[in-house]
């Protein structure tokens, strides 16, 4: 592991295990521990034995691969066991990684690694699941084939499996309870709604769902404002209307971070996003699943209203819709079933993340756009696009490995992530 590389997961590890908790690190890394204390988190670091931990009462137990490699099951459910109430913070090398595979394909022994399947299933032997999952990009190790083979192939790679470009991956676990992994329910929409904290806003947007027919109907808000005031808005908008209502609370003013957790919750089939003052037309949602349904298309993007936007012609472009600047997430609903296991979440501390997000998501899936009128509005003007702004997010966050957590430093860019960042470059550049 590169230092740089090294870096990043600590200061990931350090990120997800949080302020001010008690924590066990089985293992000794004198510099993690240094970054855990900055948090003020009391660390016991490779403790003698699982009295100890137990004794200990942690709030959280942050493992590495050798911890799994042998009785993976046994190891995660001895110290669940030992101490039910901590979450598990666990970092491995993946297995799958485009480095691994291609190691392998040289026939070059590939660095030990473990299968992300397999991790899972050993976290769920133990009566854990999975509350965040976060990916660590190193840099390439050449494997000694040219350049524009191993590119080629790096690219290949990451377009069949998303996380192909993870050279790590950190997952948080805890005990199975009402926040367990959630599946996806056929026929269900489920609609995420992000709230700065205006209530007039949020009434609007809830009014607008509400004259939806469409049914069954899932809503979760996620608010960065007055819970109470949100909850009681809300609930009395889902008694009037008839849909299913869950309110969140999230200090962030980061639309991204609130929408995340907002999807931590959704279980429906069908996905949408709003931001509180959207709104959407009566038809808008049946209208998008029924051009869904007629296709094999993974989303579809609806005729937005938004100020200043002029909207390209109808078939979906990438390049004409982001100078249309008509990425508004309100106009996009996504059918998770065929998404599949596509990680859908938004790049979080980026002006560009609603753009970015389609871009990723129309890496891997053609989009359709919705015949007829426009049915989804966004008040508010486009903000001003900056396409080498957006050009550098994609270095940063590879469109198949864009999690939740952003990491700090620099990170190598896999070969098809740069070249859609040197495509959207050309498209945006004045003619």
């Amino acid at each position: 592991m590169s230092a740089q590389t090294a870096a990043d997961l600590r200061s990931l590890v350090a990120r997800r295990v949080g302020l001010k908790k008690k924590v066990v690190l089985l293992g000794s890394d004198p510099q993690l521990v240094r970054a855990l204390e900055a948090n003020g988190c009391t660390v016991l670091a490779d403790p003698e034995s699982l009295p100890a931990l137990t004794a200990f009462e942690p709030d959280a137990i942050v493992a590495f691969d050798g911890f799994a490699r042998e009785g993976g099951a046994e190891n995660f459910a001895a110290v669940s066991k030992a101490a039910p109430k901590a979450d598990v913070v666990f970092s491995f090398a993946n297995a799958s990684s485009a480095s691994s595979l291609l190691q392998a394909l040289v026939g070059k022994p590939p660095p030990p690694a473990l299968a992300e399947p397999d991790v899972c299933g050993w976290l769920q032997q133990a009566g854990l699941h999975i509350v965040s999952r976060d990916v660590v990009i190193g840099p390439h190790q050449s494997t000694g084939l040219a350049v524009d083979a191993e590119a080629q192939l790096r690219q290949l790679l990451e377009q069949l499996n998303p996380d192909a470009g993870a050279e790590r991956l950190l997952l948080v676990a805890r005990r199975t309870g009402a926040e367990a992994a959630i599946a996806k329910e056929p026929g269900l929409l489920s609609i995420v709604v992000s709230s700065a904290g205006e209530l007039s806003a949020l009434q609007g947007t809830l009014a607008s769902l509400g004259a939806q027919p469409q049914r069954p109907m899932q809503v979760v808000v996620v608010t960065s404002g007055n819970l109470e005031e949100a909850q009681r808005l809300s609930g009395l908008q889902a008694e009037r209307h008839g849909f299913a209502v869950e309110v969140l609370n999230s200090g962030s003013a980061d639309f991204a971070v609130r929408t995340n957790k907002g999807l931590t919750r959704a279980r429906g089939q069908y996905l949408a996003f709003l931001e509180a003052g959207d709104s959407v037309e009566r038809i808008h949602f049946r209208q998008l699943m029924k051009s869904l349904d007629a296709g094999t298309s993974a989303w579809v993007i609806a005729r937005l209203k938004q100020p200043g936007v002029v909207l390209p012609q109808a078939l979906f472009s990438l390049p004409d819709w982001l100078q249309a600047r008509a990425t508004a997430r309100c106009a996009v609903l996504i059918d998770r079933l065929r998404t599949g296991p596509f990680p859908l979440a938004f790049a979080e501390g980026i002006a560009e993340a609603e753009p970015l997000f389609l871009a990723r998501l129309a890496a891997l899936f053609p989009a359709i756009t919705s015949s007829g009128l426009p049915s989804a509005e966004r008040p508010t003007a486009a903000p001003a696009f900056d396409a080498n702004a957006l050009q550098l997010a994609m270095k940063a966050r590879p469109l198949r490995a864009i999690g939740p957590v952003a990491l700090a430093g620099p990170a190598v860019v896999p070969p098809l992530a740069a070249q859609l960042g040197s495509q959207l470059n050309r498209w945006l550049k004045p003619k």
